[in-house]
C-alpha cells in the first residue's frame, strides 16, 4: 500500500504537467482502488482526459469501464460510448481494444451480432499480440455457427497460440478438445488424454487457474489418481468453486471404492466454466473472407506476445 500511495503521488505530479500516461495510471489507481480510495467516476474522469490526449489505453479502459459499470458519463448511453472509445483505440492498432470491440460485435453489445467482423477484429487483434483475441478467434472457428463455418485447423493454431502466450481459457479449451477428440472436423474422433491432462496442468500450475485445476481433477479422477485429483480440487475450493465440494466429496467415495461401485449424478467429463463444445460441420465456403486468410497465416514465432 504504501509504494501504491507513493506511485499516485507520483502520477499526480506527472498529471499535471498533461502527461497522458500518468493521468491514464491515475484512472487505473482510482479504478482498483490501488493507493487511494476506489473511485469509479473518478476513475473515469482520469481515463477520459488522457483518451481525450489520444492515449489508447485510457480510451480502451474508458470503454471497458462504461461497458461492464453501465456507467453515464454523457447524456449518452453508456454502450454507445464504450463502442466509440473502442473504436478510437481500435483505430490506433491498440490489439486490446480490437479484441474488445470484437466481443461487442460477437455479443451484439450495442451493435448487431455480427460473427465475421467479431473475427476480423480478433484476427488483427491476434497479429498484434493480443493473447485473448488469439483465444477467441480459436474458439469461434473452432465451433463455428452464425455463418461462420468451423476451421478446426486454423481455429486450433489460434487456440494453440493464445495458450503459449499464456491464456488459461486457450489452455482449458484446448484440454476439452483433446478430451473429447474434438481436434478434427470429421470422425472418428478419438480421445488424447495426456495431451488433455498436459494443457489442463499448464492452467493449473502456470495459471493458478480454478477451471483448469477442476477439469485436471475430473480427468485424473478418471484415471484413479485421486490423490493428486483431490489436491487440485482442495485448490479450487480455496478459490469459492462452487461445487468444488461436492466433487471432492465424489472423489472421496470414489478412492474409497476403487471407482468402481459409486455412481454419481454429477458429470464426470471434463467441462470448463461457461463453455460448450459445438458440433462441427464438414463444410466449406466458396469465398474465404480476408479475415479468414489472414488467421491462416502464421501465428507462432512473429515476435513476442504481450
Amino acid at each position: 500500500m504504501k509504494n501504491e500511495a507513493a506511485a499516485v503521488a507520483l502520477y499526480q505530479k506527472a498529471a499535471a504537467q498533461g502527461h497522458a500516461t500518468a493521468i491514464c495510471n491515475l484512472g487505473v489507481m482510482y479504478e482498483h482502488g490501488l493507493g487511494i480510495d476506489k473511485d469509479l467516476y473518478a476513475a473515469a474522469a482520469w481515463y477520459r482526459s488522457a483518451a481525450d490526449k489520444g492515449n489508447a489505453t485510457a480510451q480502451n479502459n474508458l470503454g471497458a469501464l462504461l461497458d461492464r459499470e453501465s456507467m453515464e458519463i454523457t447524456d449518452k448511453p453508456p454502450l454507445e460510448e464504450a463502442l466509440w472509445y473502442f473504436q478510437l483505440a481500435s483505430d490506433q492498432g491498440y490489439g486490446p481494444a480490437k479484441n474488445n470491440l470484437g466481443q461487442m460485435h460477437e455479443n451484439g453489445r450495442g451493435v448487431p451480432v455480427d460473427l465475421a467482423e467479431a473475427c476480423k477484429l480478433y484476427a488483427e487483434a491476434g497479429k498484434v499480440g493480443t493473447r485473448k483475441a488469439m483465444t477467441n478467434l480459436g474458439r469461434v472457428l473452432c465451433a463455428g455457427g452464425n455463418g461462420i463455418t468451423a476451421d478446426l485447423q486454423i481455429g486450433m493454431k489460434w487456440l494453440e497460440a493464445g495458450a503459449q502466450a499464456g491464456d488459461p481459457e486457450a489452455m482449458n479449451l484446448l484440454g476439452t478438445r483433446y478430451a473429447s477428440g474434438h481436434v478434427v472436423s470429421s470422425g472418428p474422433f478419438i480421445p488424447d488424454l495426456p495431451q488433455a491432462l498436459m494443457w489442463f496442468r499448464r492452467a493449473a500450475d502456470d495459471c493458478d487457474n480454478v477451471a483448469g485445476q477442476v477439469n485436471a481433477a475430473l480427468l485424473l479422477q478418471q484415471q484413479k489418481q485421486y490423490d493428486e485429483a483431490l489436491a487440485y480440487l482442495h485448490k479450487a475450493l480455496n478459490k469459492g468453486h462452487v461445487e468444488a465440494q461436492r466433487l471432492i466429496d465424489e472423489c472421496n467415495k470414489r478412492k474409497e471404492t476403487g471407482g468402481a461401485s459409486f455412481s454419481t449424478s454429477g458429470s464426470a467429463e471434463p467441462v470448463i466454466s461457461d463453455v460448450r463444445l459445438s458440433s462441427e460441420k464438414d463444410s466449406r465456403q466458396e469465398e474465404i473472407p480476408v479475415w479468414r486468410r489472414a488467421a491462416a497465416g502464421e501465428l507462432i514465432g512473429q515476435g513476442d506476445w504481450v
